[in-house]
């Protein structure tokens, strides 16, 4: 989640007076107007900070596995970074060809599904039960922090 410059500066724990709510509440208003500060990127961008160090984000694009028939599982595994120390799945989802989006889990009411997770090894797993999903695009905006900071 960006802090948008209210957090940068103090700690949750301390007063803003008038003025800096008003100079951070002025930041916030030109940040929304800039398009580029609320955008996502395959590349890793800064995202905040987590409590052991920095928090990063980026979105990062799969093409989901194949699987024979509803109902069996394929799973396929993207690596996200090579230093990563904890990682999440902030958002996904799964786009058919007429554009139609599925949120990442699925699981349709035959009880085919799509689901996702990161493994201990720090990638991410897509695992795949549904014909419809076969070889679709999924993005994934992963938040993360380095085993380097």
């Amino acid at each position: 989640m960006a802090t948008y410059g209210f957090c940068e500066n103090k700690c949750k724990n301390e007063v803003y007076t008038k003025k800096e709510t008003q100079e951070q509440l002025a930041g916030l208003a030109a940040q929304k107007s800039n398009k580029s500060t609320c955008q996502y990127f395959t590349e890793e961008q800064w995202a905040g900070s987590w409590k052991d160090g920095n928090l990063y984000r980026k979105i990062v694009e799969v093409t989901v596995p194949t699987t024979s028939a509803n109902g069996t599982s394929v799973t396929g595994t993207t690596t996200i970074a090579s230093d990563i120390k904890y990682a999440f799945i902030e958002f996904s989802n799964v786009i058919l060809n007429n554009g139609q989006q599925y949120p990442i889990p699925y699981t349709s009411s035959e009880g085919s599904s799509i689901k996702a997770n990161i493994t201990a090894d720090k990638e991410l797993q897509i695992t795949n039960s549904s014909t419809t999903f076969n070889e679709k695009t999924a993005y994934f905006s992963i938040l993360y922090t380095k085993t380097t900071d």
